[in-house]
């Protein structure tokens, strides 16, 4: 059991790679308790994979990874997840609470859900804000309510780690500073780390930034880029984060030809190109 201050996440000398293709090379950091950290990165840069073998689902060709001071697997148990995105078929018939309960499987000795877990689904239900939906129909939500229903059933749980795979892609902006602000109250008690590309997003919300670009590392907003933040989103030209040593937020004109460029953003856009 790890102490109350020690590192949620470490990563100490991670290399993975599928087959010949190595995705992540001598990744280190740790990630402190009740953190909400913005990973970030090009696309292919590795933030899925380093979400996976945060799970667990991937196991890494040399170092190691530890979560709460044990490995993923054993671990399992205290860590949460959202995908970005469902497969689900509308027309299947299947309630809230139904949705919501399936978060506690892992955790249940029989073969039904009894109240312990009916109650710990209206607690997460109540969590996200969604009182009085357990009984309605999951196919007839909005799709913020449907996001909110699956982070309820991360929740349902009893996580102390929550990873949110780009939680907002699919869901408009008024929705999407709602989840974003229920993020900031969740990790008064959890630590979060979700995946974005939208810049004035991780700026306004995150704690923490967790560059991921083959290599990765993790900087407080604080420590980012001293006031550039406001000096890139002070007019329409884009905004370009920085991969690498310093990873800062600059005037794109700047960097344009450095191969560490990437993740574009232009202010008044939701998504990066």
């Amino acid at each position: 059991m790890n102490n109350h201050n020690d590192p949620v996440i470490a990563f100490d000398g991670v290399c993975f790679a599928y087959g010949s293709n190595e995705v992540l090379h001598n990744v280190t950091f740790t990630v402190p308790p009740r953190s909400l950290v913005a990973v970030v990165g090009p696309n292919g840069g590795g933030k899925t994979t380093l979400l996976r073998l945060t799970l667990g689902l991937e196991l890494p060709r040399f170092g190691t990874v530890r979560v709460m001071g044990r490995s993923p697997k054993a671990a399992r148990l205290s860590i949460g997840y959202v995908p970005q995105a469902l497969a689900y078929d509308n027309r299947f018939p299947v309630s809230v609470e139904d949705v919501v309960l399936m978060g506690t499987l892992d955790r249940r000795w029989s073969a039904a859900y009894g109240r312990l877990e009916r109650n710990a689904a209206a607690d997460a239900l109540s969590r996200v804000g969604l009182d009085g939906f357990a009984p309605r129909n999951f196919s007839d939500l909005s799709g913020g309510e449907r996001q909110r229903v699956l982070i309820a059933q991360a929740l349902a749980g009893n996580p102390r780690v929550l990873l949110l795979d780009e939680p907002t892609a699919n869901v408009d902006p008024p929705t999407a500073e709602q989840l974003h602000e229920l993020f900031r109250q969740l990790a008064n008690s959890l630590t979060l780390l979700f995946v974005s590309h939208n810049l004035s997003v991780v700026t306004a919300n995150a704690t923490h930034v967790l560059c991921v670009s083959r290599t990765a590392s993790l900087h407080t907003i604080a420590e980012m880029a001293d006031g550039t933040f406001e000096t890139a989103y002070g007019s329409d030209r884009m905004a370009l984060l920085r991969h690498g040593a310093t990873c800062q937020v600059v005037d794109s004109s700047q960097v344009l030809t450095s191969p560490h460029a990437c993740c574009l953003a232009n202010h008044n856009s939701r998504e990066t190109p």
